[in-house]
């Protein structure tokens, strides 16, 4: 998935200025100008919690802010430049089969949904949303046996009240966001629970 390429990118690319240098390139020969670059840099929230501006940047623009044909084809062209490994590869080293997901759950572990594809669902439209989740939803019903008490943690903590209402059309139990917090059923939208990150806790 497009996810990953960025972050085999991000992991093997020497500097994040190497990284802008070939995007800027790629975003140059699909048409787009030096005061596009500009635009895209002022108009993006940079701030991260543990990345660079230039990282975010650079994640930024892959995953949402240009077309999605434009965003994989440059992903593809950066990917193949700059990790030098076939996709199928990469694919085929980083997923877990069918297989070895139903032996997790068999096992006791908790499969849940992270959406079809990995988008950001507040910038899709309400149709593009449910096919996410649908088709998510199919996939976790063929690991699990059945959806009772299925739960979503949203990819890049992107989502909006059009989200809210198809997660409870399908009986979702719960919902998990990237805020950073602990979190109290008792109070909280059970689709807008917080969570702490890994890194959060002390080694």
């Amino acid at each position: 998935m497009d996810v990953n390429k960025i972050q085999y990118i991000l992991g093997v690319a020497e500097t994040d200025d190497l990284l802008l240098e070939n995007l800027r390139d790629e975003m140059f020969g699909e048409g787009y100008g030096r005061s596009d670059w500009v635009n895209f840099w002022v108009s993006i929230d940079k701030s991260s919690r543990y990345d660079t501006e230039n990282t975010i940047f650079f994640k930024r623009m892959l995953q949402r802010e240009l077309p999605i044909e434009q965003r994989q084809k440059i992903l593809s062209n950066l990917f193949e430049r700059i990790v030098g490994r076939s996709e199928m590869d990469l694919a085929n080293e980083l997923y877990m089969s069918k297989s070895d997901l139903i032996s997790l759950h068999k096992r006791g572990f908790t499969i849940g949904s992270h959406t079809a594809s990995h988008r950001w669902l507040n910038s899709l439209s309400v149709d593009e949303q449910k096919n996410e989740i649908d088709d998510s939803l199919s996939a976790l019903e063929s690991i699990r046996g059945g959806l009772d008490d299925w739960i979503m943690c949203y990819p890049y903590g992107g989502y909006n009240e059009n989200t809210l209402s198809i997660l409870k059309a399908n009986n979702c139990a719960f919902a998990l966001t990237t805020k950073v917090g602990s979190t109290d059923l008792s109070i909280q939208n059970k689709y807008e629970l917080s969570r702490l990150n890994t890194n959060d806790f002390p080694s």
